[in-house]
């Protein structure tokens, strides 16, 4: 099923405060050799292909929570610098909700990519800091999306997870 453009936008994150002259850079470990191929994920977090991950999968499609993902994996873009995880994320969205960019992306095609999401802060300042959930919803909504944002800091875990079901459940027709 398509998702309605009426459809909100649900952000849901931190508090947008990131250590001085750093971003969301400055809490990534240091790296001996300067580099790295992945960075491990966290002992809390459940990796997606695991057997819990697919479990807890299975359970959110016999839940009927599922509905946004298809659009969603339709419009999957892999993040083309390391500090675009929001606005690809972003594009995803927007895309997903198939909201027209209204200028082309390459020849006649209208598509949103991240580097048409400059309107607001510039991509070399995104390149340096990333950007944050506030700035994310700011961008989203100059794309006309329909936003209500939400941090996770300012409400119980009830509410984030209801806010989430109620997000991901199918539209009323």
């Amino acid at each position: 099923p398509v998702l309605a453009r009426s459809r909100a936008l649900l952000a849901l994150g931190n508090a947008d405060n990131f250590p001085p002259g750093g971003g969301r850079h400055a809490t990534m470990p240091a790296v001996a050799s300067g580099d790295f191929y992945r960075r491990p994920l966290a002992d809390e977090l459940v990796p997606f292909s695991s057997p819990r991950g697919r479990k807890l999968f299975e359970e959110a499609m016999q839940g009927r929570y599922m509905e946004a993902y298809w659009t969603l994996a339709e419009h999957f873009q892999c993040q083309a610098h390391p500090a675009f995880c929001g606005l690809t994320t972003l594009t995803m969205v927007l895309n997903s909700l198939q909201i027209d960019p209204g200028r082309p992306w390459k020849g006649p095609w209208r598509w949103f990519t991240e580097e048409m999401l400059d309107c607001c802060k510039p991509l070399s300042d995104i390149i340096r800091y990333g950007i944050s959930l506030r700035e994310f919803a700011t961008l989203a909504r100059c794309q006309d999306a329909d936003v209500d944002l939400h941090y996770a800091s300012a409400e119980s875990i009830e509410d984030f997870r209801e806010a989430v079901r109620l997000a991901c459940q199918p539209a009323l027709s």
